[in-house]
């Protein structure tokens, strides 16, 4: 791990490890694709492999998911998971898209 990263192995390609750096690489990301091809089991690898590598007063997460929450529920468990906002929350729903937009 270098300092000043939030880098994360999320898998392994041709040529080795595949790392997303969410300081190089940005920190917005957007996983797209159909229904069944892994879009939420690559989610949890990533968010895993950030708490792996990082400590949680280096990374944290809220975790946002509008088919009921049940993908990121193995995630709960670490520190670095502030919480869980699902589409059967409508509240909570709401006050996190007005945090995002502050």
């Amino acid at each position: 791990r270098r300092p000043g990263t939030l880098a994360a192995v999320i898998g392994v390609g041709h040529a080795g490890p595949v790392a997303v750096d969410l300081v190089a690489d940005g920190p917005h990301a957007v996983v797209a694709g159909t229904t069944g091809s892994g879009k939420s089991e690559l989610l949890v690898t990533w968010m895993a492999a950030l708490a792996a590598a990082h400590p949680p007063e280096e990374a944290t997460v809220l975790l946002v998911d509008f088919k009921g929450g049940a993908a990121f529920d193995p995630l709960l468990v670490l520190p670095h998971a502030v919480g869980l906002v699902t589409d059967l929350d409508g509240q909570g729903a709401r006050r996190a898209l007005e945090s995002l937009r502050a």
